[in-house]
């Protein structure tokens, strides 16, 4: 039996083709509403994380309700899914109002203008011993370029990383036509972001409840005032409400049957 002919060689157009269009293929979103390429730090980890050797970390310093915050975090979550091909960078993002961040950092006595992007690059680390007693934590004096009020493009994004970072235009990021099409997943995340805001909100300024699920009544029910929850809450009211009053109706025409047969009994003895 004879054997496939060998195939055609390519013309040189074709292999130009084929690498434009991997260059071009799709990357990997994850799902919608999935998890979120930015790690969020706190005040106690701050320095462990940002010390990292071998890899850039990108901060985000932002604090809740705060509108330019909320569209630089979008484009923030936009640029760690156009790098989640690149293990060297890492994004990550710290609440300002609710961690202090190390005094190496950012001196008490000079509150930031948020939000602010705090970049750590590679190429300083280790960092040299000195400093503080927050400095002594990351191994060193932190040596990191700040950017204040940054533009929440992701384009500008992207530019600020590969200009301070350590490796250039060496990164693996999406191209430009690869970051557009990541737009399609701005409104599934800006509603997470949301969502997150308003939960925070609600713990902030709500009394809170020892039992579970009093806490979650009192927290997504009566605060968030969700309205399918609230429908929920309102037909098991009237459920309840009819099985207590069925019972007591019951009960009460019982009551009366027992009651008039007792007097049925009275009158036959009498007689």
């Amino acid at each position: 039996m004879r054997g496939l002919p060998p195939p055609l060689p390519k013309s040189e157009r074709e292999e130009v083709e084929d690498e434009r269009k991997k260059r071009l293929a799709p990357i990997s979103a994850q799902k919608p509403g999935g998890a979120s390429p930015v790690k969020k730090f706190v005040g106690s980890n701050f320095l462990r994380r940002v010390a990292e050797d071998g890899k850039d970390v990108l901060v985000l310093v932002t604090r809740p309700f705060c509108q330019s915050c909320m569209d630089l975090a979008l484009a923030f979550e936009l640029l760690g899914k156009a790098l989640q091909a690149e293990p060297r960078v890492v994004l990550g993002k710290i609440d300002a109002q609710l961690n202090d961040l190390p005094p190496t950092v950012l001196p008490p006595a000079l509150p930031p203008a948020l939000p602010l992007l705090l970049l750590f690059p590679a190429k300083n680390k280790p960092w040299k011993e000195g400093g503080g007693e927050g400095g002594r934590e990351g191994g060193g004096v932190p040596i990191f370029v700040a950017l204040s009020q940054p533009s929440p493009a992701l384009q500008d994004l992207a530019e600020f990383l590969t200009t301070e970072g350590s490796f250039g235009t060496g990164l693996k990021m999406a191209t430009l036509e690869q970051m557009g099409a990541l737009a399609i997943d701005e409104e599934v995340i800006r509603a997470r972001l949301e969502a997150e805001e308003r939960s925070l909100l609600r713990n902030q300024i709500r009394q809170h409840y020892d039992l579970p699920l009093l806490d979650k009544l009192a927290g997504e029910v009566v605060f968030d005032g969700h309205r399918w929850q609230v429908w929920l809450g309102g037909l098991s009211l009237v459920m309840n409400a009819f099985f207590v009053l069925s019972w007591y109706l019951s009960s009460v025409a019982e009551a009366a049957k027992r009651k008039k047969k007792a007097k049925g009994r009275d009158g036959m003895k009498t007689e």
